[in-house]
């Protein structure tokens, strides 16, 4: 398999302590305060931005529907993964616990995906990549457009998700999706970026340059940028004809599942991008498959 692997940047407020929450107001950035284990109850009320961790072969939230508050949730559902455009259950017996930094109450729980269903989505993004290679840079335009919009309508659902997963503040993680969407935005300048170049090195003799794609790629994202670095690798890699199996950190993939369910409803062809999760072992797996 060849694969683009993100590796992880360092930030200095890349996690903040369950102290550091975003104030009553929804909107306004959070600021520093001093929890006790008297005032666990009025943390647990305050209301920040958080996405819904509701899943079952779908994600629960919207852009305009999802939970704001620490309240415990009382039945938290496994993380799905994203395969040929649709979210499935994991059949693991193993489990990563995932919880919310502010209360320590579980989120989700994030499946280390069988060996089985880690070759389907090599199998999948294999399948898909022929058709989506054919596809004329101008199509893969278009469903980029659509993606910078989506990613637009989500901003603060997808900063509440790693408000709730990661513990940045909901300033700092509108920030990280900024970020992202910028990427997103440069990747809509496909049809010219990938112009091939005709040059003549001497009398009579020219070399000509053309720009491919190179198959099924991976990206292997850190914690510390929940929504940055998917955004950095899904839009560049899919524009430009390749097919795409990324594993979010365990410890935050929330933000990751939601841009998957932008990509399904911007017009990503099956397969085209496929999201997979679990620890060490999918990362071996990933480097390991002999797919080319």
């Amino acid at each position: 398999m060849r694969r683009a692997i993100s590796r992880g940047i360092t930030a200095g407020a890349g996690r903040t302590s369950g102290a550091s929450l975003a104030r009553p107001s929804l909107l306004s950035s959070a600021k520093t305060m001093t929890s006790s284990s008297s005032s666990a109850s009025v943390v647990a009320a305050r209301r920040i931005h958080a996405t819904a961790r509701h899943l079952n072969a779908a994600l629960a939230s919207t852009a305009e529907s999802y939970v704001k508050t620490h309240e415990k949730i009382a039945k938290p559902e496994d993380t799905p993964y994203f395969l040929d455009n649709k979210f499935v259950s994991s059949s693991a017996t193993d489990f990563i616990d995932l919880h919310d930094p502010a209360t320590n109450n579980l989120v989700t729980r994030v499946p280390q995906m069988t060996t089985e269903e880690l070759q389907a989505a090599v199998d999948s993004a294999e399948k898909a990549f022929p058709a989506w290679r054919a596809m004329s840079v101008l199509a893969r335009q278009q469903i980029m457009f659509k993606f910078v919009a989506l990613i637009r309508e989500n901003w603060d659902r997808l900063a509440a998700s790693i408000t709730l997963e990661q513990g940045k503040t909901f300033a700092d993680a509108k920030g990280d999706v900024l970020r992202g969407l910028q990427v997103a935005e440069a990747a809509c300048g496909a049809p010219e970026l990938l112009k091939g170049e005709v040059l003549e090195v001497a009398k009579d003799m020219e070399t000509r340059s053309y720009r491919e794609p190179l198959g099924v790629v991976a990206a292997i994202c850190p914690f510390n940028f929940p929504a940055m670095i998917p955004l950095w690798c899904i839009p560049i890699a899919t524009v430009t004809g390749n097919t795409l199996i990324l594993k979010p950190s365990e410890r935050d993939p929330g933000a990751a599942m939601i841009i998957a369910e932008l990509a399904q409803k911007a017009g990503f062809p099956d397969g085209v991008v496929n999201i997979v999760h679990g620890a060490h072992k999918t990362v071996d797996f990933i480097l390991e498959d002999p797919v080319n």
